[in-house]
């Protein structure tokens, strides 16, 4: 099975998931909407805050470890990984080498004829 994860080695490989982070960046992580309603129920504010994962990271290293991006961080990390792993395995097939010659052929007067063969008298 290790032959199997050999394309975790191939250049191809880890630009396809940092083509797949930078793609995925533009996606919400956290998308949160909170409303304000009067004592009669109405509406009276809806705010919407929506989080991208870019944005923890520019939080991640501009403002340190201690923001609480870290884990954003490395889900959005995990989950491309997993994704671009799991595709390419699935695509992956090793080159088998060194494959055994077929069987040869039978000798003609080992052969048994058939209909279509046999001599015409």
């Amino acid at each position: 099975m290790g032959g199997r994860f050999r394309f975790l080695r191939q250049w191809r490989f880890w630009l396809n998931y940092v083509f797949i982070l930078l793609v995925t960046s533009w996606l919400p992580l956290l998308k949160q909407t909170t409303t304000l309603t009067g004592s009669d129920g109405a509406v009276l504010k809806q705010l919407t805050v929506s989080v991208r994962a870019y944005q923890s990271w520019i939080a991640l290293f501009t403002k340190g470890p201690g923001t609480g991006q870290g884990r954003a961080v490395a889900i959005h990390l995990g989950l491309c990984f997993i994704v671009t792993a799991v595709v390419w395995f699935m695509m992956f097939k090793p080159i088998i080498q060194d494959l055994p010659d077929p069987a040869p052929a039978p000798p003609e007067e080992d052969r048994i004829p058939s209909s279509g063969d046999a001599p015409h008298g």
